[in-house]
Formats: C-alpha cells, structure tokens, sequence
C-alpha cells in the first residue's frame, strides 16, 4: 500500500495533468500549483512546486530562483512583468537528465476600444456606413474577440488573426446600409480576450452611435399651393417638408427675405395677394415650395367698390434715401417727399407708421430701434383728383452671426490620406449674403459666396473637403463669414471662428535616428535610444536583439553589442529602423598571474585587458612606471598594469620571467693527460630555465658519466691513448642550445716530471694547509694542473693526470 504523503502527490497529479511535462510516466511526480496562470500585465502571482525527489530547482526564463535538496516543496511570489514569461519546475534525474514540469502562463492586458462611423454615398432610400472599431493595446492578441451589435442584436463577429504574445493594435471594419424608414439604429463594438472557462473578462465595450439614413428635403403631404383670404385677415404658411439632415428653411416674398429657418410664416392682415417661396436645403438637396396667397378685397356680400382712378401724370413720391442698410437694433429715417400737389401724405409700415396727414408735401418716417425683420414701409400721396402713388424704400436689415464654428462632418480623428469633409456653422445671421473663406493658418484654403433668399436670420452652413498629410496634424484651420451688404452697406469686420485643431492619425515614422549608436553599461536602457519618432495617436515600440523581443527598461551589458532593430506601432501602421549598438564598459584583466618571456625578444604585452574603447595600457615595476623596448635577462620581476578608458581604471599585478639561453662561463680548452692517469672532466652552464646538460664523445670502458649538483662530470680512469679526443658539453634548454669542446691530448713522457717529485708535491701541501691555519691566510695556487683531494666535484678545477678538468 503506497504511503499517504506518495498517494496524494498522484492524486495531484492527476489534477495538474494539463501542465506541460517532460517526465517520464513513472517518475512523473513533479506538481505545480496552479499549473495555469492567467493575470494581467504587472500583477504578481504565487507559485510552488512540490515533489518526493529531493533534487528539485524553479526556474523563472533561463534563471534559476530556488535549488533544494532538503526539502520537496518550492514557493515563491513571480513578477508578471513580460510578455512571453516562462517558469519551470525541474528534478535532476541524473547528470544528463531532468524532469521538467511547465506552468501554463498567460500575460494579458485589456485594451481600449474606439468606434468610429463614417457614411459612405446614398443611393435611393438606403445610406451606406462603415463601422470602425479600433482595438489599442490588446494582448495576446490571439485570444482577441470583437463582437458588433445593432440595437443590442449581434450581427458581426470577428477573430484576430494575429499571434503576438505582446501588445498589438487592431483595426476591425463592418458595412451596412440604413434606409429612410430606420432612424437612429445604435451600434458599438465590444472587445473581449477569450480564454474560456479557465478565466473570464469582462469585455471591453466602446462608445455607443446612432445614426439613421440620409436623404434630400422632401414633402410630407399634400400641399395646396392656393390659399385664399379676407382682406385683413391673418394667415400662417406651412412648410410640410423633411430631410436628413435636417433641412434649413428661408422665406421670400417679391424677391425679398423674410423669416428664416423655419418651417412656417405668419402673415399679419395680410392686404396684397402675393407668392409666398419657402426654401428648404441641407447637405444632400433643396426643394421650392411655392404658396400663392389671394387676398380678396372685400367681403363676399359687400357691393363692389369703384376702380381706384388711374393718375393722369407721375407722382411717384421721392425717398431719402432711397436704400437704407441698418443694422438690427439700430435707427432709421427716410423722408417722403410729394412731387405735385397733393391733398396729403402718410406711411404704411408695421412699426412706426405714420397715417395719412392732409395739406403736408414731405413726411419723414423714424424708428429709435429697427427690430422688425419684415417691416416694408411704403409712403403713399393722395393726389387732389383722388387717385394715389407710391414708393418704398429698399431696407437692408442686417445682423452680424452670433458665433461662427469649425467642426467635422465625419466622426473620430482624421486619418492620413482620406478625405474629410470640414462645416463652418454660422449662427443667427442675415441677410444671408455671405462670403466664408476657410484659411489653414494664415493660408486661404477655399472662398464660398453664399446668397439665399432670407431677410431674418439664420444658421448658414459652408462646407470644405480636405485630405489631410501627417504635417497637417495640430494645424489650424478657421473660417471667416463676412456680409456682403453691396456699395450702400458699411465696412464690418469678418466674424472668424475659433480655431479648429486638426486631429491628424498617420502611420508612425523614424526621424533623425543614427545607425550606429554608443551606450554604456550598467547605465545605459534602449529608452535612451536617441531617436525621434513621429506618429499619431501615440505608439507603442519594440526592441528586437538576434530576432528576440526585449526589454527596453533593462540597463544594457557588454554581451548586448550588436544589431538592433526597432519597430514602432500604432493603429494606422508600424515601421522599423535597424541599428548597431556598441556597448561600452570599464577596464577588466582576466590574465594569468605568472608569464614567461625571452631574452632579446621584441617587446609584447602578455597580458590584454579588456574594455570598450581599448583602454590605454601604463606597465609599473617597483611602483615605477617604465617603458620596455626588448627584454633583458634583469627584467624579471613582479609588475602592475593599469589599464584606464573613460569608464574606469584596473589593475592587474603578475610575475615575469625573463627566459635566456645556456652559458658557459669557460670557453673551448686543450688538456693533456698521461698515460694510465685518472682525470676528471666538469662541464656546467646557467641559463633560464635551467639548461639540461650532456657530454658527446667515444665511450670506452674506462669513462664514467655521472651528475653531482648542476655538473656533469666524466670521469677517467686509467686513461689510454684511446681516451684522447674531443669532448663536447652540449647545454639546452627550450631558449636554445649552446656547445663547450673540450680536446684531450696524451702527453709525452719526456715532459713527465721526476718520480721524486711526486712525493715532494704531498710534503708542499701539508706544510701550506699547515702554514694557513697559522696565518688565517690562504693563497690559491695558480696553473692548469693540480691535484685535490677529497674535493666536492663543483669546486674541482681542470687538472692533468690525475686531476680533475672543468669544462
């Protein structure tokens, strides 16, 4: 029966099986909790990893956190700070082999969401529109949903199809048609990161629109186009007319304005029979409703009256002035003058009328305040035969707009390279006699001279298309309206708007970037990355290295150099510009503490440090700061370097041994022996490192080599005549070798001293050893022969017979 602790790590295995796992079936006992994580950007997560092997690490990307061996449970709190974040939990099975469990982890971030709409042409009773919806930095972009909706009805789904684990930018579309009988259909956008039942979000939801089908003022109803009345009566005119946009009404009467948008006219005793125009106009038309009001002069049971008597001469009054321009609100006089004798004279006008006054040729009629939009004054003389003439003067009443605006016809922010359509609403205006120029700055963009037939004010619209470039984005645009009042009329002002600031969204671009930059390390981020970037709306960049997406925010290091490339995204487009980045850091020393040269060899430096730029190398020996050509056999020693650039200064302090070939203190030599003699031959040499030593010669039974400290000595015993010959002493070391020869020569016996002597030479010597240790003093004999005895090989000096040679 398998232990309690073994049987609940299987059953939390069997609910963690979704974790990605490269364990074997057997082993497979490596849990983690949760096994999938789901969390926005920047939110920190607890994560453990348990299991029965004791060998157990966590790993978070290529680091590891946590390595246990006492204990089988990891814990630790994970930043969600990259987009592509990877943690593991492993067991070292062996030293070639790990079980590796993954946690399934999703980094999100919800976006924002911006609907926009804008209509295409109207063909008939049906208007297209394009439904925009903008997603702005959603990831991962591959769980994105956008679901639309008409009146809260789903009618349109779509899917990303991009797969980036990072923020990204999506621009989702739909088409539809409106006709007439549909008004204000409401639509939005949702956005919704999709991760199924293991995590759910709320969608993201965009402003709402409504919007209806457009179409050109037409009639409502039947309309009669005679309308008859009573001399005196009053009478209201209506203009049965509808049109999306809603239409802008104007009146007119004999070619003169009257009331002004709207869609109904009072007449007030009505006196003359007259047709009545009604205007209606907006975006897409206009139509002319024409109203012919008969007035009848006397009741219907009244007897008729007598035809006015037709004057046999022109009496027509003389006005001054004749045509008056006034502005609203201000005074007006105009005199009447008769022309021939008249019984008397007077005014009809609805305000300030005068009646008719015998025995009077001239009548001035004033007003303090001209308010009255339709005032027609009309001064009339009575001649003496009872026949009547009249005149009117020609009244301009004016009024400067109340404001004058800029706005767009379309929704939401322009978009390089598409055509705008830009309004200048002038409010409360008459008469309707304008001209509208649209300036960009102080450039004259487009002039529009508007005359409609109204005498009261108004709203007038003036329109203007525009394509707009990048560096059109925060430019300013107006509008002036200026009256144009004829010759009569003063000079006014233009009335201007207030600035419209032009909203201008274009693909993002590089300017002014270097290709090949110089950061530092440690100190130095890719933010600082001096680069201007142009875009609107504002964008998002991404640094890649080697083809890998980095962090922009982590300080640069030395292995970082190399190319670069970074890209720049918003919703219009992206672009990309590649760099090479060299970074640069302070000295370092990884050398070696000890170093060999040679003798006479070119000077070199052992021993490089690094840094970027190449620092500047300073060679110290005894605190000394020198300078070497060629090594000599004194310049062993310790040494210090230091090795300076602008980010810093090391140090690094070495030993230096100076290598140099074998030498021989003696040079080449002749030695005679005597027959059946014993001898000696030395052969020593110095050099770095310490020479290996070798005698080359004839060998023969009675030569012995042998080695006594750095000497190596042959020894001869009994020598012959066969021992005669030259002897080398070849000394080598891996500097180099060098060869010492030394010639043996046996010698007459002629030359041979008496017999007697050698009994004397043993006498000399133990009176001189004798003498010294009296005196404390000791005189080396000199010559080439010798005889020692009991004398270390080291100190034997060259002798014949048998003595001892150095070579």
């Amino acid at each position: 029966m398998l232990p309690f602790r073994m049987l609940g790590l299987l059953i939390l295995t069997l609910l963690f099986c979704g974790a990605h796992s490269t364990c074997p079936s057997e082993l497979n006992t490596l849990l983690l909790h949760p096994p999938v994580i789901i969390e926005e950007y920047g939110s920190e997560v607890f994560i453990n990893c348990s299991s029965a092997n004791e060998k157990i690490s966590l790993w978070v990307g290529d680091e590891v956190l946590k390595n246990l061996t006492e204990r089988d449970l990891i814990q630790h709190r994970i930043s969600l700070t990259e987009w592509n974040m990877t943690a593991e939990c492993r067991i070292q099975l062996n030293d070639s082999h790990e079980c590796i469990n993954t946690f399934d982890i999703t980094v999100y971030k919800n976006p924002k969401v911006i609907l926009s709409i804008t209509p295409g042409h109207t063909q008939g009773e049906e208007t297209q529109y394009e439904l925009k919806c903008d997603v702005i930095d959603a990831a991962p972009a591959q769980n994105l949903n956008v679901t639309w909706y008409k009146n809260d009805q789903i009618f349109a789904t779509n899917v990303s199809t991009e797969t980036s684990r990072a923020p990204v930018n999506e621009s989702f579309t739909q088409r539809f048609s409106i006709s007439k009988g549909e008004k204000n259909a409401r639509f939005r956008c949702e956005a919704k990161l999709d991760f199924g039942t293991v995590k759910q979000l709320i969608p993201v939801v965009s402003q709402e629109h409504s919007v209806s089908a457009l179409y050109a003022p037409e009639l409502t109803a039947n309309h009669t186009n005679e309308i008859r009345v009573h001399r005196g009566e009053n009478v209201t005119l209506a203009c049965e007319v509808k049109g999306n946009p809603p239409p802008v009404f104007s009146w007119t009467f004999d070619g003169k304005n009257m009331s002004e948008n709207t869609n109904k006219l009072e007449i007030i005793q009505s006196n003359h029979s007259a047709i009545y125009i009604c205007a209606a106009i907006n975006e897409l038309g206009n139509i002319i409703v024409e109203m012919n009001v008969l007035v009848a002069e006397e009741p219907e049971n009244a007897t008729a009256a007598a035809p006015p008597t037709v004057p046999t001469q022109d009496c027509t009054p003389n006005l001054t002035p004749s045509e008056a321009v006034v502005r609203f609100g201000e005074p007006v006089e105009i005199n009447c003058a008769a022309v021939t004798d008249v019984i008397g004279i007077g005014w009809e006008v609805s305000v300030g009328g005068i009646g008719f006054q015998q025995h009077l040729t001239n009548l001035t009629w004033k007003v303090k305040k001209l308010e009255e939009w339709t005032a027609q004054p009309l001064c009339y003389v009575t001649l003496k035969n009872g026949s009547q003439c009249f005149a009117g003067p020609n009244i301009t009443l004016y009024k400067i707009p109340d404001i004058v605006t800029v706005s767009a016809v379309d929704h939401g922010p322009m978009i390089e390279g598409r055509e705008y359509r830009l309004r200048c609403d002038i409010k409360n205006v008459a008469p309707a006699q304008l001209q509208v120029k649209w300036y960009k700055g102080n450039e004259t963009l487009f002039t529009e001279d508007i005359k409609l037939p109204s005498v009261t004010p108004l709203n007038v619209s003036s329109h203007f298309n525009i394509t707009p470039k990048r560096n059109d984005n925060g430019s300013v645009i107006r509008c002036e309206a200026e009256l144009q009042l004829g010759p009569k009329g003063p000079a006014l002002h233009p009335a201007a708007s207030a600035p419209y600031i032009a909203n201008v969204h274009y693909k993002p671009l590089f300017k002014a970037c270097p290709d090949r930059y110089t950061a530092t390390e440690g100190k130095s981020t890719l933010q600082e990355f001096p680069c201007e970037i142009d875009g609107n709306p504002p964008t998002s960049i991404n640094w890649y290295h080697n083809g890998k997406n980095i962090s922009s925010y982590e300080p640069l290091k030395r292995k970082d150099s190399g190319n670069y490339m970074a890209e720049i995204v918003n919703i219009i487009g992206k672009s990309s510009t590649s760099v090479s980045i060299t970074i640069e850091y302070g000295p370092t020393f990884s050398c070696e503490g000890e170093y060999e040269v040679e003798e006479n060899g070119k000077f070199r430096n052992p021993c490089e440090p690094e840094g970027v730029p190449p620092p500047r190398i300073t060679w110290f020996k005894h605190e000394k700061s020198i300078f070497l050509q060629h090594w000599t056999k004194e310049d062993s020693g310790e040494y210090s370097l230091n090795a300076t650039n602008l980010h810093g200064t090391a140090i690094h302090k070495f030993n230096l041994t100076v290598l140099y070939a074998p030498e021989f203190t003696d040079g080449n030599t002749t030695v005679a022996f005597i027959q059946g003699g014993n001898m000696t031959l030395n052969c020593s040499a110095v050099g770095n490192p310490s020479p290996g030593i070798n005698w080359e010669y004839q060998p023969y039974t009675n030569l012995k080599n042998s080695t006594v400290g750095r000497y190596k000595i042959i020894t001869v015993t009994g020598a012959t005549s066969n021992n005669a010959g030259v002897y080398k002493c070849v000394a080598t070391n891996k500097v180099g070798t060098v060869t010492r020869s030394v010639t043996l020569v046996k010698k007459d016996k002629a030359s041979d001293p008496p017999n007697y002597l050698w009994l004397i030479i043993p006498l000399v010597f133990v009176f001189l050893f004798l003498l010294v240790l009296l005196s404390h003093f000791y005189k080396k004999k000199q010559g080439h022969y010798s005889f020692v005895a009991n004398q270390d090989p080291s100190d034997m000096p060259l002798t014949a017979k048998s003595g001892t040679v150095h070579a």
